[in-house]
């Protein structure tokens, strides 16, 4: 899937909804990628992944007044380590031509064990080693991450399904939807119980925090 994609195509929602009107497909196509997108901003992360890596640009932080300088960089979900490739601005001039990159041995992705398991997770900050080039992240510094970002692997199940769900909901496609009619996207989470529980358990497992 493209980064921009829905989280569930017409043919799934179809599956699981039991409409067979082939002159609302449109409709479906564009009421799951508006869940998707809404999905998105609740959960501050996407579950698509990059094709490629590309360039991303962060201001290292001052998280502590009295110690400004951090070893902890927070980033956009890093979904591969294929590519990847850190600078840090340290002549202050905004460009990378004159910068190396970190080597591998400078720096740590974290969560440690994002990779492992049954439903791998993507990297979100860098963490720069004791040992290495650089000590910490300069406050204020600009920060290059060229990375394969978004989801490291599928679109997680459950955010699939509570794609198709939120969508027959907006829709009015099963009893779920019956209390919300004539609302809009941003009605459907409020108005409805069922919304709710499903946003709200995705928030708990798979909202980004930092």
């Amino acid at each position: 899937m493209a980064v921009a994609d829905a989280y569930a195509t017409v043919p799934e929602y179809r599956l699981v909804a039991g409409n067979t009107d082939r002159g609302v497909e449109d409709g479906i196509r564009r009421d799951l990628l508006a869940v998707s997108r809404m999905l998105d901003l609740r959960l501050r992360r996407h579950f698509n992944r990059e094709a490629a890596a590309t360039e991303h640009l962060y201001t290292a932080p001052m998280l502590d007044p009295s110690d400004p300088d951090q070893a902890v960089l927070f980033v956009d979900d890093i979904a591969s380590t294929s590519g990847l490739v850190i600078k840090i601005d340290t002549n202050n001039d905004n460009l990378f031509t004159d910068e190396d990159a970190l080597a591998s041995t400078d720096y740590r992705l974290f969560p440690l064990n994002a990779a492992t398991g049954p439903e791998a997770r993507p990297w979100t900050s860098i963490r720069l080693t004791p040992s290495g080039d650089y000590a910490k992240f300069p406050a204020g510094v600009l920060v290059s991450v060229t990375a394969v970002h978004g989801w490291p692997s599928a679109t997680p199940p459950a955010i699939k399904a509570a794609t198709i769900e939120l969508t027959r909901i907006l829709r009015l496609e099963g009893a779920r939807g019956l209390n919300v009619a004539n609302v809009g996207l941003e009605q459907v989470e409020t108005l409805t119980v069922e919304a709710r529980r499903i946003v709200s358990e995705l928030v708990r497992d798979y909202q980004k925090v930092e």
